[in-house]
Parts: structure tokens; C-alpha cells; sequence
């Protein structure tokens, strides 16, 4: 039963860590991608816009730990602890309306809240980004702004993925993830046959897609 429960959870770790970072290694070897040296390569143009973008979907994670757990574990405890101390079906059915009513406010919410983030840095970064000695130029600003609609759309998937876990639907997220992996390399490969213009919009639809799917 141990194993049950840990080989689905490592998976979806580690194919949610392919989803959300695989586009910047591939776009190393793209035209824009540069060796170093030796097995040291990068694509500055991509990643530096790449980790900015990702920083602004923290917001999403500090909000999950904040509201969603604040208001919805303890309505989640309360639910389940009714089987064990012998609750009425009247009270575990009063429960489970309360703990679900909370559970999609809160997430609607946290997602309105990154939503509306991600509005603001893409409206207003290109004044910061004017300020920041970055050295970013127009296709860095092109990246800045389709990576941070990416990584927030991202944050959702993933925020749906860890209320999975509470309910032990570790199959669901499972393909959640393993389908945000595997269209993330799919989507960056084939958008590597268009103009550099266009590279992050693979990750973007791949973002979508997930957080469609959790």
C-alpha cells in the first residue's frame, strides 16, 4: 500500500519538474541556445525572461499555503473525521457540502488572484524591465510575456494537482502531470521549426492544456 501511494507521488513530482523545465533545456540547442563550454550550455535570451516569468507564479504557492489550506483543511479534517468518530450521513452530507464549497471558492480566488498578477507584471514590466540594468531586448520582452502567462497558467495546473493529493487521486494526477511533461517537449520541439519569435508559445499551450486536464 506504501508503494502505491509513493511511486504515483514521485512520478508526478518528477514529470511536473519535466513539464516546467524541459522547454528551457531544449531551447539551449535551439539557434538561440550557446555552449559555454564543454557540457555547459544556455540560452541567456530564454532564460533569464524564463526564471523572471516563473518567479510571478509564487504568488499562486503562497496563496495555496495561506487561503486554500487555512480555510480548506480544516473543513477537509472535519469531513473525514466524521467516518471515524461515527457521524450521521445528515452531518457527513452537511460536511462535504461545506468542505467542497470551500474548496472551489478558494481556488477561484487564488486563481483570480494570479490571473490578475500575471495581467499587471505583463502590463507594467516592460516599465521594470526598462529600469533593471537586465540588458533585455524586444525578443527578450516577447519571451518575458508569453512565459508569464505560461508559468501562471502553470501554477494553477499545479495548485488542482496538490488538491489531488488530498483526495488520493493519484491517478488523476498522475496523467494531469505526465500530460503537462509530455506535450511541454512536444509543443517546445515543434515550435522550434517556427520563427525564434515564437518560442515559449509551446510551453504556453502545454500550461493550458495541463491545467485543463488537473
Amino acid at each position: 500500500r506504501w508503494m502505491d501511494s509513493f511511486l504515483p507521488l514521485a512520478l508526478s513530482g518528477l514529470f511536473m519538474i519535466v513539464g516546467m523545465f524541459s522547454h528551457m533545456i531544449i531551447m539551449w540547442y535551439s539557434d538561440i541556445g550557446a555552449q559555454a563550454s564543454g557540457l555547459f550550455f544556455g540560452a541567456p535570451q530564454y532564460d533569464v525572461p524564463s526564471h523572471l516569468a516563473y518567479m510571478t507564479s509564487l504568488i499562486t504557492t503562497i496563496n495555496f499555503v495561506i487561503s486554500v489550506e487555512v480555510s480548506f483543511y480544516p473543513k477537509y479534517r472535519n469531513h473525514y473525521s466524521l467516518y471515524n468518530d461515527g457521524g450521521t450521513i445528515n452531518n457527513i452530507k452537511q460536511s462535504e457540502h461545506e468542505m467542497l464549497t470551500s474548496l472551489k471558492t478558494e481556488l477561484f480566488y487564488a486563481a483570480f488572484k494570479q490571473l490578475l498578477f500575471t495581467v499587471f507584471v505583463i502590463a507594467a514590466g516592460g516599465t521594470l524591465l526598462d529600469i533593471l540594468p537586465l540588458g533585455f531586448d524586444e525578443l527578450m520582452r516577447g519571451y518575458f510575456r508569453t512565459l508569464c502567462a505560461a508559468y501562471g497558467i502553470c501554477a494553477i495546473g499545479n495548485m488542482i494537482t496538490l488538491i489531488q493529493f488530498y483526495f488520493t487521486d493519484y491517478r488523476g494526477a498522475l496523467i494531469g502531470t505526465s500530460v503537462f511533461a509530455g506535450t511541454t517537449i512536444l509543443f517546445t520541439l515543434l515550435s522550434l521549426l517556427l520563427p525564434n519569435m515564437y518560442y515559449g508559445f509551446g510551453f504556453l499551450l502545454s500550461s493550458l492544456i495541463f491545467a485543463v486536464t488537473a
